[in-house]
């Protein structure tokens, strides 16, 4: 069966709209009259403004799903969205009325309010030549108005948008114009306030973002007394299971609680931090990787033996835990807390509801990379197609790449990163449905 033919029987088995793989040239010059496109230098000021931000893939947090609701509200609209747009995606940080939590940049509206960095209004997207061959207009759900304004930093960099949607054809008046500004204003302030906060609104854990400040200058301070110190990253296991079972408020319970039996076993100089929906990251100062463990299967214990108790049943849930501890590799915050993520990971395929440590494998030079958020493509059919990534991460012989989808992807592929000059050839050495590592050759 050709490539072709296995990329349309996965579409075929698709609810909504999905992107292609590949762009072919004659497909890419059509494209781009009416495609949006930023300048590469533009497009890296404007990812690195988002990375600075730290919001991409973060927890729903109230503030920002109350100005959805009052967006929806205001407007009587069936969808609401307050979103992020990185180098392939639109990720949603809270949406109403949206089956879905992201979807490719190339078939979003929103790419063309980043470009222009001005409010679009879209009375009936079938009457206009920008979206009238747009899947989600055309098909499932059938989109006909749109308006989004931009969400735009102090700076002036345009990193997403807050945006309605409507199956039927409507108008905006410019009282409502003016509204959707001020409510996008609202975002970036609440963005801003974010930023500052010290810690989870749900959990008590420290913010994401209060964490890492205060883990890196720990992770230093180790460093420069010649101290131990230890990561652990732990992530519950079968989560979206426990939410779609029992409902969000439940699982909402399970992680205060989690948190909440965690700490009893950990000292006042250690952190614990959210990162994610339900990924916490835990600093443990003055101790090595033997004293690293036995704190992370008091915890594992812990949570596998917490019970609660729901309309007559009782719930429990186990979590796998990562372990990294400083060493001449790993001797900054980023390093270790990706070493944790990578045993983390050993965790969760070794089985789930376990400890595992990391060990320095055959390919050491994944461990001296560090974090990015950069536009990159996929590049292959003698560089006649290409799809767009977000590269995550890089090393001096391997990248982590973001994507849509991996599906139909060759195994050998160029990397191309446009504002830094960077065009290296790459083989693919580890696949999920979103995410790549490859190696340069």
């Amino acid at each position: 069966m050709s490539y072709a033919e296995d990329w349309r029987n996965f579409v075929s088995k698709m609810t909504l709209p999905a992107r292609r793989p590949s762009l072919h040239r004659d497909d890419l010059q059509a494209a781009d009259l009416h495609r949006p496109v930023l300048e590469p230098q533009q497009e890296a000021e404007r990812l690195n403004a988002l990375h600075e931000l730290d919001v991409l893939d973060s927890p729903a947090e109230e503030a920002f799903d109350r100005i959805a609701r009052l967006t929806k509200k205001l407007f009587d609209v069936p969808v609401a969205i307050v979103s992020f747009i990185d180098a392939h995606r639109q990720w949603y940080k809270s949406s109403l009325g949206a089956t879905v939590t992201e979807v490719s940049r190339e078939q979003s509206f929103c790419q063309y309010v980043i470009a222009d960095g001005t409010p679009i209004v879209v009375t009936n997207a079938t009457q206009d030549s920008r979206f009238a061959g747009n899947p989600y207009v055309i098909t499932n759900p059938g989109v006909r108005f749109y308006a989004g304004f931009p969400l735009q930093t102090r700076n002036g960099h345009n990193v997403g948008t807050l945006c309605l949607v409507d199956v039927e054809p409507r108008v905006f008046d410019a009282d409502q114009l003016e509204i959707m500004s001020d409510l996008a204003h609202m975002v970036m302030d609440e963005l801003h306030l974010r930023m500052c906060a010290e810690k989870d609104a749900l959990t008590d854990a420290l913010s994401r973002r209060a964490f890492k400040d205060a883990a890196a200058r720990l992770v230093a301070l180790a460093v420069r007394h010649v101290q131990p110190l230890s990561m652990i990253s732990f992530d519950f296991d079968f989560f979206k299971h426990t939410n779609d079972t029992f409902g969000h408020a439940t699982g909402d319970r399970v992680l205060r609680e989690a948190v909440d039996v965690c700490t009893r076993y950990l000292r006042t100089s250690d952190l614990i931090g959210r990162l994610g929906g339900e990924e916490f990251s835990v600093v443990l100062p003055n101790t090595n990787q033997a004293g690293a463990v036995d704190t992370a299967e008091k915890l594992r214990l812990a949570i596998a033996t917490n019970a609660i108790g729901v309309e007559g049943k009782t719930i429990k849930s186990t979590a796998s835990f990562g372990v990294a501890s400083l060493n001449s590799i790993a001797a900054d915050m980023e390093t270790l807390l990706d070493h944790a993520d990578q045993a983390l990971y050993r965790a969760k395929s070794e089985g789930r509801n376990r400890v595992a440590v990391w060990q320095p494998g055959a390919n050491d030079s994944r461990v001296a990379r560090r974090r990015v958020l950069k536009a990159g493509q996929i590049v292959f059919n003698g560089r006649s197609s290409a799809v767009d990534c977000t590269v995550r991460w890089l090393s001096e012989e391997h990248a982590g790449l973001a994507i849509s989808t991996s599906v139909g992807l060759p195994k050998l592929f160029y990397l191309v990163i446009a504002a830094d000059g960077f065009d290296r050839p790459c083989r693919m050495v580890a696949q999920t449905a979103r995410q790549i590592e490859v190696a340069f050759c």
